[in-house]
């Protein structure tokens, strides 16, 4: 039986369809029976819907690099 760790790992591939039979079987039956990962998925599966149906976003930056080191000292600090 798959847990909340096997899902994680698979995630990408469910929700991109490129799981065997198999394994989407054994994903949907954990699926009923936890909560947290059917929000996961569930929750994932629309960000990956309103991010595609974004389109392209170009954001004007005068400053590629001080937004890159902002971004590196964030994810350092290990905030948001």
């Amino acid at each position: 039986m798959y847990r909340c760790d096997d899902v994680l790992a698979e995630i990408s591939d469910l929700l991109d369809e490129e799981t065997s039979p198999d394994v989407r079987r054994q994903i949907e039956t954990h699926l009923a029976c936890c909560g947290s990962c059917q929000a996961l998925v569930d929750s994932t599966r629309m960000t990956v819907r309103f991010v595609s149906e974004c389109g392209e976003l170009e954001v004007p930056i005068a400053e590629p690099d001080a937004l890159v080191r902002r971004v590196m000292e964030r994810l350092r600090r290990g905030g948001a």
